[in-house]
């Protein structure tokens, strides 16, 4: 059960009823907040943006109710989040995590990460499927960046099909092989709102592994959306 908190310079400690201590840092906490403003509550997603939080984030002030066992933050932006201590205590870092630095542990060999200046590679619809040796560049360039940018599909759906085909077979997924993306009001995912999406990883809670994800976006003159940022 939540006993207290102590605030450092960059992390929240949590301290238990059994004097252990669980450490958050700030930012980690208020991007994971819960509120109806955050977190849609049909879905159950999450609707904060991290281009719109503060990496620098400090609480201004910070709250235990021993008798609920919540933890109530008041951000030095005004919002307030509010976590319970079942939710803490799943989330809690250890000290045997002090090897998240070793970048080693979790980036492939042959896999660049991107930086301020990463240069998105794209290649020609056209020239992928016709010519081998692009395709193998578009591959190879997938493998090394994680994300590329396919220009001149036809409009007609089953591209993305053509494309996928072209490298193997489709893996299905509760979706089916491929899915169409409209706007619903009892939306189930936000894919099916007109909320923009942040970056995010397809179906982790399902598969251990989501491999490569093909999007395709239908120009359609007069209407607006469905446009991906980078």
């Amino acid at each position: 059960r939540l006993a207290q908190a102590k605030q450092s310079s960059h992390m929240l400690n949590v301290v238990w009823n059994d004097d252990t201590v669980s450490k958050y840092s700030y930012i980690y906490l208020r991007d994971h907040c819960l509120c109806s403003t955050c977190y849609h509550p049909t879905s159950e997603q999450r609707l904060t943006h991290m281009k719109n939080l503060d990496l620098k984030v400090l609480p201004s002030n910070v709250h235990v109710n021993d008798i609920e066992g919540k933890l109530s933050i008041t951000w030095d932006d005004g919002h307030v989040s509010e976590f319970d201590s079942k939710w803490l205590l799943s989330r809690a870092f250890t000290d045997k995590r002090d090897d998240l630095d070793n970048k080693e542990m979790f980036v492939q060999k042959g896999v660049k990460l991107w930086y301020r200046d990463f240069d998105i590679p794209h290649f020609s619809f056209g020239l992928v499927l016709g010519d081998e040796q692009s395709l193998l560049d578009w591959m190879e360039a997938l493998h090394k960046y994680g994300l590329v940018i396919m220009s001149g599909a036809p409009r007609e759906l089953g591209q993305v099909h053509r494309i996928g085909s072209a490298v193997g077979f489709l893996r299905k997924t509760f979706y089916g092989s491929s899915v169409a993306l409209r706007s619903e009001q009892q939306a189930r995912s936000l894919a099916y709102t007109g909320y923009e999406l942040q970056p995010h990883t397809d179906l982790p809670y399902y598969e251990f592994k989501p491999s490569v994800s093909s999007v395709k976006k239908i120009r359609i003159n007069g209407c607006l959306g469905g446009s991906s940022k980078f």
